[in-house]
């Protein structure tokens, strides 16, 4: 019995789809198929290929290793359990020069770690060296040359250019629990960020946000509109500096939609600095950054089977050559 863990790149989607993408050699009839015999499922049950996928959703998959091999393999797919065999779990090198993450909590379950500016969570290439890809490098120096058939993954993201906290499954068990902690916002996620202007000292923000058609850009609006999901974006302004018209917030991502504080807070008026997207081109040349001030610094997990971070808090300092940093920020 083969287990597949969903994790957000494969969530919100038709099982069909997903399963297309899992077991690519195989052929429409097969796959319809092993869903009607029950040799496919999800969370145990019988399933359609209209039903969609969640995070943490487990896909089992009663067949042969063989037949698994023949019909895409497990190693193209993130999140892989194969409870019959054993195998090495690699991933590409990173290219000279590339900062890399650093560990800020790890135990047989979870990996909590803090990602650099400038590098990508997953691949969007093939010659991309991602998050993603220091996650499998740093599972297969723990685990040594034979390891049980799983592949690690992340459970969230973050834009190139914004740094902070991410979150890993390094067990099947960790990556079911984390994936449902996120999918679910059971546990919270807070980041700093500098914006232009002088932003209210503290704010219950709420829109719509929906992506552009054929553009790599939300947009946000104050009325739903077709397409659109509602987001919250809540904040505390820790400090204002009136010479540069700067504010540095403590934002509260509350829903955690695709580029939802920079697109939101761009829309209020008040777009992060550094932002080459949603932000103001004049401000970023004149502070000549090369990143976006943007950084996941803390997560509050709530009480959950994942003993090592249950009811537990994570936090790292602001980066140190920003224009504003917090002072007395006791979270």
């Amino acid at each position: 019995m083969i287990e597949f863990v969903v994790t957000e790149n494969l969530s919100e989607q038709r099982l069909d789809k997903v399963l297309r993408k899992l077991l690519r050699e195989a052929p429409d009839s097969f796959v319809y198929r092993m869903l009607r015999e029950k040799n496919i499922t999800l969370n145990k049950k019988r399933a359609e290929g209209s039903d969609r996928t969640k995070e943490g959703d487990v896909i089992r998959f009663y067949f042969s290793d063989e037949t698994y091999r023949k019909m895409g393999g497990p190693f193209d797919t993130e999140g892989t359990v194969d409870t019959s065999q054993k195998t090495a779990v690699s991933a590409s090198r990173p290219p000279k020069g590339t900062a890399l993450p650093v560990v800020l909590y790890e135990d047989d379950d979870v990996l909590l770690f803090v990602k650099p500016f400038g590098l990508k969570s997953q691949k969007s290439s093939a010659n991309d060296y991602s998050a993603n890809d220091w996650v499998l490098s740093h599972y297969a120096k723990r685990k040594s040359e034979s390891v049980d058939r799983f592949r690690p993954s992340i459970v969230n993201r973050l834009d190139r250019n914004t740094g902070g906290i991410m979150a890993a499954g390094m067990s099947a068990r960790g990556l079911r629990v984390l994936s449902e902690l996120f999918r679910s916002r059971a546990l919270r996620k807070y980041y700093y960020t500098i914006v232009s202007g002088e932003a209210p000292e503290s704010m219950q923000a709420f829109g719509w946000i929906r992506k552009a058609s054929g553009e790599n850009l939300s947009i946000v609006s104050k009325d739903e509109v077709p397409g659109s999901q509602p987001i919250e974006t809540d904040w505390v302004r820790l400090v204002y500096d009136p010479v540069r018209d700067l504010s540095l917030l403590k934002v509260d991502l509350v829903t955690g939609k695709r580029h939802q504080i920079r697109a939101h807070l761009s829309a209020l008026g008040y777009p992060v600095l550094g932002d080459p997207k949603y932000g103001d081109p004049v401000r970023n040349r004149r502070f000549s950054l090369s990143y976006q001030c943007l950084y996941c610094f803390r997560v509050e997990f709530p009480e959950c089977e994942l003993k090592g971070i249950s009811g537990k808090a994570f936090s790292v300092p602001a980066p140190l050559l920003w224009p504003l940093r917090p002072e007395g920020d006791e979270s």
